[in-house]
Formats: structure tokens, C-alpha cells, sequence
């Protein structure tokens, strides 16, 4: 299977037109960098007047961090979507994990963007919206395990133990695929480290 960049549909609350310029401005920094990417040039991809871009983000580093940022809560949104809900944790840590590598497989260069960006490279303000927007995801996620771990059904230990276990592989996966451009064998990596993943959880 090859990887490639999808079009997903705006994310509840941003509107067609700055999603539009968002995945422009993408796909720029994505070719040329975002040092050497110009305005215009997200303008001439985005095929959207100058008022219309600037009306949306007044400077590039205000759009380098918005496209970060979306893809953050693009990411987040979906993973919970997936998860919230399954009524066995196994099938939760599945989900999780189905879902991250799935994303980072059809949205390439968004992950590369948010592995190689530094989030306090942005304005203190950005920096607030991602740190709040991890601080929701996090608790989310705890929200939803840790009534299996009363249950007994999942091992009784610090959340961020639990985090770490649930996402630090699929980081790691997600770096060697986005570093590489490899192509994988989606089915079979989530399998496998869904299934390691929960034997380290579980009672």
C-alpha cells in the first residue's frame, strides 16, 4: 500500500474556506518549507483572493501555527471519536491504535508537520490553545480507561504510564513511516502492536 494525502472534510467548527487555506498552506510547507513559503503562493494554491487570506490569518506564522493546531484537534477529535463508546477495553485499545496509524497513513504530510514542528515555536497564544486541547485529550482518554482499571480488568497505575504505553509505540510508528515514506502493512501493524499494547495493560 502506498501512502498518500487525502482530502478530509472540515473538522466541526472551521469553516470550508479557512480549511481550504489550511490545507494550502499545507501542502506549500510540505514542499518548500515554511521559511521559504510565501503568502502568495498559499494564496495561488488555496485559489483565494489576497482579502480573503489575509481576512482568515493576518501573517504566515499565524497560518503555520493554525495548521498545526488543526491538525492537533483533527487528529484528537477523531481518535476519540473512535475510541469513547467501545464497550470492551481491548476493542478501545484497538480503536486507538487503528486509528493513529490509520490517520498518519492517510494524511502523510500533516504528521510529518506535527513530528518535525516544536509547538512552542508558535505564539504564546496557540501555544495555550494546543496545551488546553492536549490537556482535554488526555483526560478524555483517562476518562475512558479507568473504569476498566477499577473493574480490575486493566493494571491499577499512573496515567501517564498508561498514556505512554497507549501512544508511545504509535508515535514511534508514526515517525519511522513518516521519516521513510515506507510502505506498510496497515492491518498487520495494528494487530501487532494493538495486541502488545494491550498485554501490557492488563491484569
Amino acid at each position: 500500500m502506498t501512502m498518500q494525502q487525502r482530502t478530509r472534510k472540515p473538522r466541526a467548527g472551521t469553516s470550508q474556506r479557512r480549511r481550504q487555506i489550511i490545507e494550502a498552506a499545507l501542502a506549500c510547507f510540505s514542499q518548500n518549507g515554511v521559511i521559504e513559503t510565501t503568502m502568495e503562493e498559499i494564496q495561488r494554491k488555496a485559489g483565494v483572493s489576497n482579502g480573503s487570506l489575509y481576512h482568515h490569518f493576518r501573517s504566515k506564522d499565524q497560518l503555520a501555527a493554525a495548521v498545526y493546531l488543526e491538525g492537533i484537534l483533527d487528529y484528537q477529535t477523531g481518535l476519540l471519536g473512535r475510541v469513547i463508546g467501545q464497550a470492551e477495553p481491548r476493542d478501545g485499545v484497538l480503536a486507538l491504535v487503528g486509528f493513529h496509524l490509520g490517520w498518519v497513513y492517510e494524511y502523510p504530510e500533516w504528521s510529518a508537520y506535527l513530528i518535525q514542528s516544536r509547538s512552542d515555536d508558535f505564539s504564546s497564544e496557540i501555544h495555550r490553545s494546543i496545551a488546553e486541547a492536549n490537556r482535554i485529550f488526555f483526560a478524555e482518554l483517562e476518562t475512558y480507561f479507568r473504569p476498566f482499571v477499577q473493574a480490575g480488568i486493566l493494571k491499577n497505575m499512573p496515567s501517564y504510564i498508561r498514556l505512554s504505553l497507549l501512544l508511545g509505540p504509535c508515535q514511534q510508528c508514526a515517525h519511522l513511516m513518516t521519516a521513510r515514506n515506507c510502505d506498510i502493512n496497515l492491518a498487520e501493524a495494528v494487530a501487532q502492536i494493538g495486541e502488545s499494547i494491550w498485554l501490557a495493560l492488563k491484569v
